[in-house]
C-alpha cells in the first residue's frame, strides 16, 4: 500500500475445525486494499532473497513461514492486482493456554547465576522476539539497538555477559566492527553473528584469531539453542582448562 494515500488493513481471527480430522485450529487473516501481487511474484514470495521491492531483502516472508511451520501451522497468500492481498495463517488451537512459572527454566552458570546474553539488533521487532525466545529458554537477556550501545553496556555490565548474539548488518557500526571492539574488552567472549549473508567477511587483517560463529537467517529455535550451547560449552571448557 506504499503508493496509496490511506487504505484499510483488517485483521480477523476465528476458530475453525477440520471436517476430516475434527481437529480445531486458529485462523488469522490479515488483508489489505493495496496494489496486490502479480501471479508470477505470488509463486515466489516464499523464496529466500526474492523480493519485488527495491529495498526488500526477501527474508520477511521466509522467516514468517518458518516460524509458522515450527508451530505446526500453515501460511498461504491470496492476491489480486489492484484489489488487495489476504495472508492466511492457520495454527493448531491449544486446549490449555495457561502457563506457569515452572515452564521457565533458568540456564545457570558455574557460579549459580543465570547465564547472561546481550542481543544487538537495529530492528526492534527482531530484538523483541529474540529476547522473548531467549528468556523462555532460561537466559538472562538484555537487548540494544546498535553497536555503540552494546559497547557502552559491555563496559558497564556487572556481572559480565556470557555471550553476545549480534546482527551482522547494522547502520553505522556493523557487526564486524562491534565484534572487534567487544573482543578487545573481553578477548574470549563468544560472539554469534546473525545474518542471511554468512559468507561475508572483512579482510583477513581485521579478523582476530577467535573462531567465528554464524547463525544464518532464517533459523529455528532449535538451531538457536544449539549454537548457544556450542559456544557456551566451549567457553566453559576453555575456562576449566585455564
Amino acid at each position: 500500500m506504499a503508493n496509496q494515500r490511506g487504505g484499510v488493513i483488517p485483521l480477523n481471527v476465528r476458530r475453525v475445525t477440520d471436517r476430516t480430522t475434527d481437529t480445531p485450529s486458529c485462523e488469522c487473516v490479515v488483508s489489505d486494499s493495496g496494489c496486490g501481487i502479480s501471479a508470477a511474484d505470488l509463486t515466489r514470495v516464499f523464496e529466500p532473497f526474492y523480493s519485488s521491492k527495491a529495498k526488500g531483502q526477501g527474508l520477511g516472508l521466509v522467516c514468517t513461514q518458518r516460524i509458522v511451520r515450527d508451530h505446526g501451522g500453515t501460511i498461504r497468500i491470496n492476491s489480486h492486482l489492484e484489489v488487495g492481498t489476504d495472508v492466511v495463517v492457520s495454527l493448531p488451537a491449544l486446549q490449555n493456554t495457561k502457563l506457569s512459572d515452572s515452564d521457565v527454566h533458568k540456564r545457570g552458570g558455574t557460579d549459580g547465576r543465570s547465564l547472561r546474553l546481550l542481543v544487538v539488533d537495529d530492528e526492534q521487532d527482531v530484538r523483541d522476539v529474540l529476547r522473548l525466545t531467549l528468556c523462555r529458554m532460561g537466559y538472562d537477556v538484555q537487548a540494544v539497538a546498535s553497536g555503540p550501545e552494546a559497547i557502552s553496556l559491555f563496559l558497564a555490565a556487572d556481572p559480565k555477559f556470557d555471550a553476545v548474539l549480534m546482527d551482522l548488518r547494522m547502520p553505522g557500526m556493523d557487526g564486524w566492527e562491534c565484534r572487534r571492539e567487544l573482543t578487545r574488552i573481553r578477548p574470549n567472549v563468544p560472539v554469534v553473528l546473525v545474518s542471511g549473508y554468512a559468507s561475508e567477511r572483512p579482510s583477513g587483517s581485521e579478523i582476530s584469531d577467535m573462531p567465528d560463529v554464524f547463525l544464518t537467517k532464517p533459523f529455528t529455535k532449535n538451531s538457536l539453542a544449539a549454537v548457544l550451547n556450542q559456544v557456551l560449552e566451549r567457553q566453559a571448557a576453555e575456562c576449566n582448562a585455564g
